[in-house]
């Protein structure tokens, strides 16, 4: 079953890849100054709503009124490679913790340690590159694309894909 990967991305083989999905930002329910980033097929709501470590959801982009009105359907490879890029653009502010490790927590590597100043601003920021990929798709992909190929198979196949979008 083919996993999310650039490869994968590139190749459009993903396993549900085409499912309408959203991007979202919550806090952990039970430490308090943490975000998690996720997505999830828009029919599977209701796991996020019930998994006990997500606390208050701050945005999806299925709310995004600025992203709604542009793009009818946000899928589910997209999001999955608008979370790689806000995870890079994030990376010093993530933090791994422990006890989600140890029980393996899907989300574990996507938890986010917000700073003491400027909370509000680091969130908006957050959805501001969300917006900036996904209103404008083929800049977005190749903003995220540049910032997350790291071997020369990857560079390859992407020169491939990104020149049949400029036909």
């Amino acid at each position: 079953m083919p996993e999310p990967s650039i490869i994968n991305w590139l190749n459009n083989n993903i396993d549900d890849g085409d499912s309408p999905s959203y991007l979202y930002i919550a806090d952990l329910a039970n430490y308090h100054g943490f975000v998690t980033l996720g997505y999830c097929k828009s029919t599977e709501k209701s796991k996020i709503s019930f998994n006990q470590e997500i606390g208050r959801i701050r945005y999806t982009t299925s709310l995004d009124e600025m992203i709604t009105s542009r793009q009818d359907n946000i899928v589910l490879k997209d999001c999955w490679l608008l979370e790689q890029f806000l995870l890079i653009q994030v990376k010093d502010y993530k933090v791994v913790i422990p006890e989600f490790m140890q029980s393996r927590w899907k989300n574990y590597t996507e938890t986010i340690k917000l700073p003491s100043i400027g909370e509000s601003n680091f969130i908006e920021w957050i959805v501001d590159a969300a917006r900036k990929v996904l209103i404008n798709p083929y800049y977005g992909y190749e903003l995220c694309l540049e910032s997350l190929i790291t071997s020369t198979r990857q560079r390859r196949l992407y020169d491939k894909v990104h020149s049949n979008w400029n036909t």
